[in-house]
């Protein structure tokens, strides 16, 4: 899904949370940086609905640069992998 700007709010503390899960060891960009990122550019997400979890399991922030989408990050919360969720992802990207 695809999300709009309330919803990139209403999601950010899990979007962060999941990037610190998915990235520990690497260095991160700041919360401020990942915020402008969010909000500047498309996030498309998957959940877990059907499995009786709530909110974001994963998701991939796109840029677009003309006509050309430019995929700048994709994570899986770490509960939720080996589910298909970053191969939905791409699809959808």
């Amino acid at each position: 899904m695809r999300l709009s700007v309330a919803y990139k709010e209403m999601y950010l503390d899990q979007l962060w949370r999941i990037t610190k899960n998915c990235y520990e060891g690497a260095e991160l960009p700041t919360r401020v940086l990942f915020e402008k990122c969010v909000r500047g550019w498309e996030v498309f997400t998957r959940g877990l609905q059907d499995c009786g979890v709530e909110g974001v399991a994963g998701y991939a922030l796109v840029e677009s640069i003309g006509m050309t989408p430019l995929l700048r990050s994709i994570a899986v919360s770490p509960g939720s992998r080996r589910l298909g969720i970053g191969e939905c992802l791409l699809h959808e990207v």
